[in-house]
């Protein structure tokens, strides 16, 4: 591994570390997602953006990190706001690998303001380059914009919630309270949101292999209802008794089983 790839990783796995510690998670995760614009991040580390990219797909093929840009809606039309950084956290964990709905959270919800104001990252990092600084000072204040805009999208804006980083209970939880929405909905919105809900279970739970599974499980507890049986309430209730298990360090290899051995009738 090149010296630019080997100071690249490090950064982007402190960034990540940072956002264990602020997330609260009670099991470290196998990696973890985060918004951080490419053009801090080289500032940061004092290389070009081109370059970074090229350090970026080194450690990829490492299997270290993925990394993509990230774009947002500002009126008609799509604009890149900034790149998305999934890092490997533990060393026997499968390569990092953003996944779709990543790239759907909001994680610049006042990107519209700054594409127009002019007051985005790039102009940010400006500020900090015009600053009658020395060298240490001014990798010091990045490495600061670094972690402000790793952790919350902008200095002064409310932290993201809801993405796939955030700690395992949180996302059964967000689960279980979407379910009874499911009842009124179209067939054809209902199956989008079946597949949502049944990834971000697969993905909390580090098992995408079950994505199929937690689809079944949905629809299972959607025909209970339709026959006046509580298939909804009961899948509710156990995605909220494993996502307590979990906080509570649970030791458990494969939980989606756990979740599907509760779910067979006794």
């Amino acid at each position: 591994m090149s010296r630019g790839a080997l100071a690249l990783w490090e950064f982007a796995h402190a960034r990540a570390a940072e956002r264990v510690t602020s997330q609260g998670h009670a099991v470290l995760p196998s990696h973890m997602v985060y918004f951080l614009p490419a053009v801090i991040v080289a500032a940061a580390l004092g290389y070009s953006e081109r370059h970074l990219y090229r350090l970026t797909a080194e450690l990829r093929g490492a299997g270290l990190l993925d990394a993509r840009g990230h774009v947002a809606q500002v009126g008609k039309l799509r604009r890149y706001s900034g790149t998305l950084w999934a890092v490997k956290l533990r060393p026997e964990a499968v390569r990092p690998r953003l996944r779709w709905w990543d790239f759907r959270h909001d994680w610049r919800p006042d990107f519209a303001e700054d594409y127009h104001g002019e007051r985005g990252a790039f102009r940010a990092v400006q500020d900090v380059m015009s600053e009658p600084l020395d060298l240490k000072g001014q990798i010091g204040r990045l490495i600061a914009l670094a972690q402000q805009w790793a952790a919350v999208p902008g200095m002064a804006k409310t932290p993201v919630e809801g993405g796939s980083d955030m700690r395992l209970g949180a996302g059964l939880r967000a689960v279980a309270a979407q379910l009874p929405a499911l009842i009124g909905m179209h067939p054809r919105q209902r199956h989008r949101a079946v597949s949502a809900l049944a990834a971000e279970i697969a993905h909390t739970l580090n098992e995408p292999g079950r994505f199929r599974q937690h689809c079944a499980s949905i629809y299972a507890a959607l025909t209970e209802e339709n026959e006046q049986r509580p298939g909804l309430r009961l899948l509710a209730l156990q995605l909220e008794r494993l996502a307590v298990d979990l906080a509570e360090v649970a030791p458990w290899r494969k939980p989606g089983a756990v979740l599907a051995a509760r779910l067979r009738p006794a």
